[in-house]
């Protein structure tokens, strides 16, 4: 619920990683991780990194399908070292007055982006 708990913001080690998901959703792309913490617990969060989402629009610009891009990043990420940091999103009119939990930075050893930027995924300005 909105204004309660003592953070907003953390970075967690991920134990196990089961599966990206990139889809889109009533003509929207939808970006999600399922994966397990510490405790045990398992989660399936909505991913909200900006270059994650680039990084995924630049495959699919690429001719990349889809379920091929989140296979191959499920891989990539069972493979590496992944820190994920994790926050909480705002409410909105269909819930003011909760928040959510999201995934807004994914940060792999080695580097998925191998040394690229935001800016470098960038379609050419036309």
């Amino acid at each position: 619920m909105d204004g309660i708990g003592p953070r907003s913001l953390g970075t967690i080690r991920p134990v196990a990683i089961h599966e990206v998901l990139y889809e889109a959703d009533d003509g929207k792309w939808d970006y999600r991780l399922r994966f397990d913490d510490a405790d045990g617990k398992h989660y399936r969060l909505k991913i909200t990194d900006l270059t994650w989402h680039t990084y995924c629009n630049s495959k699919r610009d690429e001719k990349h399908q889809p379920h091929d891009i989140a296979r191959e990043l499920t891989d990539l990420l069972q493979r590496s070292e992944v820190y994920l940091r994790v926050g909480l999103s705002r409410g909105w009119s269909k819930f003011p007055d909760r928040c959510f939990l999201q995934v807004n930075g994914i940060h792999t050893f080695p580097d998925y982006l191998q040394g690229r930027t935001f800016t470098d995924l960038m379609p050419p300005q036309r």
